[in-house]
């Protein structure tokens, strides 16, 4: 088949659903498909406003798939006034189509100046049009009036994230439910993916249940971090509200002493969270231990010395890194929220939380400290 796909971000530095469009279009590729794929030079999820320089021509060729790498432009005053913007459209919603005045904010997210002139340009000889992510939606909307102006049926992968603020923020808009209703075939990750899905008025039939895998990373040997304490929860990714990040400190820091039990943070600190660990007492602040951005090596190192892997979060479609921690043999503590659930079976490959309750959480890492064979069964 011959396939336009476009994501706002493509590979393994962002997060799991960047990584995961890119095993997508590998896979698709290596089974002989025809591939277009558009995408951004994001890095980082700051480059959707920090900006994003252009991508070296070996870089899109380095692809086995004709590629577009486009860059994005700083944006004026950063992430807070972007994501003004963006609430901007969501109050506005009321306003009839055409007359909102805001309209043309969803250009930004991200900014891709040079998107429209490259799809206007690019010969309508594809089979299908597939586009990615809801929450950073301007490439998707692109994607969907090139489809509709060629009449060419368009499947969404949306990363919903049921249950979270960016989820609410987009289903309150008109734009983004006409945008998911006209699409040919919905592609969830997860069941109660999908159940978020119906219950936001998708028809059942449209929705394919198709779940999510990952390579296996080589296993090797390595020795631990003399830097990092001998006993340790992990959590990757970023440390945000929606992550759960403030929970998972809280619980850490309300747990005895004498457990020893420290918390690994592996990715980039929101500043909120930052701020909330500096407000830490400093026996509390001494148990958290912040990395930021990792390697895929460093991330492995790190989930093989780890006790236990904590995703206690609302804004994840799926989680990668679950399958991840489970190559290592790590139980997994994760909120029961957005996709989560629908890949942990409760105390049978893990233990599932409410969302943003912190004694839950210190009651389930206080069970598998208690509990050493049981939190070995888990993982």
């Amino acid at each position: 088949m011959r396939l336009l796909i476009v994501t706002p971000a493509l590979g393994t530095t962002l997060g799991g659903g960047e990584r995961y469009a890119l095993d997508v279009v590998l896979e698709l590729a290596q089974a002989g498909h025809e591939l277009t794929v558009v995408t951004s030079t994001a890095r980082q999820e700051a480059d959707f406003w920090q900006g994003s320089e252009p991508a070296p021509t070996a870089e899109a060729q380095a692809w086995p798939f004709r590629s577009y790498h486009l860059p994005i432009p700083p944006f004026p005053g950063g992430q807070a006034a972007l994501f003004r913007r963006r609430k901007l459209l969501a109050l506005t919603d009321w306003l009839p189509a055409g007359l909102n005045p805001f309209a043309p904010y969803n250009a930004l997210f991200p900014h891709l100046p040079d998107l429209p002139a490259l799809l206007a340009d690019l010969k309508p000889d594809f089979d299908l049009v597939h586009g990615f992510n809801l929450s950073w939606e301007s490439p998707l909307l692109a994607a969907a009036a090139y489809a509709r102006r060629h009449q060419l049926p368009l499947v969404i992968t949306p990363f919903a994230h049921p249950g979270s603020r960016s989820a609410r923020w987009n289903l309150q808009r008109r734009e983004q439910r006409e945008l998911l209703a006209s699409a040919a075939r919905l592609l969830a990750l997860s069941s109660s993916e999908k159940a978020g899905l119906t219950s936001w008025g998708i028809a059942p039939e449209c929705i394919d249940l198709i779940g999510m895998g990952y390579t296996p990373y080589p296993a090797a040997a390595a020795a631990p971090d003399p830097a990092l304490p001998a006993h340790y929860a992990l959590f990757v990714g970023r440390a945000s509200r929606d992550k759960g990040s403030f929970e998972a400190i809280n619980a850490i820091s309300t747990l005895a002493p004498s457990t020893e039990l420290h918390l690994v943070l592996a990715g980039h600190v929101d500043a909120d969270v930052a701020a909330h660990i500096a407000g830490l007492s400093p026996a509390q602040r001494a148990r958290i231990h912040t990395l930021g951005r990792v390697s895929e090596a460093r991330k492995h190192q790190l989930l093989a010395g780890a006790f236990v892997f904590l995703l206690p979060s609302r804004s994840d479609a799926f989680g990668i890194v679950i399958l991840e921690a489970w190559q290592h043999g790590v139980p997994v503590i994760g909120a029961r929220s957005g996709g989560i659930p629908g890949v942990i079976d409760d105390r049978t490959n893990g233990l599932l939380v409410p969302y943003g309750d912190s004694q839950a959480l210190a009651q389930a890492l206080t069970q598998l400290l208690n509990t050493p064979d049981f939190a070995r069964q888990l993982g």
